[in-house]
């Protein structure tokens, strides 16, 4: 008797070959338990890939002098829940560093935030920042919010 075994597609388990092809890769737990358990998982499951939110960026202010203004951005990182298929899970915070010249409202970023891509998270937290300093403002605590 062949002894070869493989892991369940959806749970990971060891499971004999015989089972396997019979049951499409499946042990009997998933395959019983779960209405059509394969397409399920397929069209739930989470792709392990961490990602930066960018819906909601906080944006504090470093440092100050009479010309020039530092601000610190954060954004939430995610990454696949282990214990679910379908879930995130908040893993950390990403933070960069931008700085702004008073006189004119030129913004430079200063220390790039990891895992932004195209500088996306940076130019709302800069605009948000550019628009405060069109009013006057140069606030010590703000966000980014997108509706």
């Amino acid at each position: 008797m062949n002894n070869l075994k493989i892991t369940c597609k959806i749970c990971n388990k060891l499971i004999l070959l015989p089972a396997d092809i019979k049951n499409d890769g499946l042990c009997l737990l998933c395959k019983n338990s779960r209405k059509d358990a394969k397409k399920s998982n397929i069209a739930f499951k989470v792709k392990p890939k961490r990602y930066v939110d960018s819906t909601y960026i906080e944006i504090e202010k470093d440092s100050e002098t009479l010309n020039y203004i530092n601000y610190v951005f954060y954004a939430n990182v995610w990454d696949k829940d282990p214990r679910f298929n379908s879930r995130l899970i908040n893993v950390g915070k990403n933070k960069g560093l931008f700085g702004m010249d008073k006189r004119n409202g030129i913004i430079k970023l200063l220390t790039e935030m990891p895992e932004d891509k195209n500088g996306i998270i940076f130019n709302c937290a800069a605009t948000t920042i550019y628009k405060a300093w069109e009013t006057g403002e140069y606030p010590n605590k703000t966000f980014f919010e997108l509706c």
